[in-house]
């Protein structure tokens, strides 16, 4: 019987390490604005990912905050 060849869900979830490489971005400066109000915020751009709630100035360092919180333990 043949092993199937990894997938690219296979491949980024092999280790906390690689998912996390994997999903940092780089997010613009934006504006987020309330509809029908004059209440908004501007976001500051920076390197960021879906499991982190802040930008950072560098890849690493959110690479870094990536790997952490998704190391974390649930409670």
């Amino acid at each position: 019987m043949t092993k199937p060849k990894p997938t690219l869900f296979d491949r980024i979830t092999a280790s906390p390490e690689v998912l996390a490489e994997s999903s940092v971005y780089f997010e613009e400066e934006h504006s987020l604005v309330l509809e029908g109000s004059d209440c908004g915020a501007i976001f500051d751009g920076g390197w960021t990912s879906p499991f982190i709630e802040y930008n950072y100035g560098t890849r690493p360092e959110a690479v870094a905050a990536t790997l952490a919180r998704l190391k974390e333990v649930e409670k």
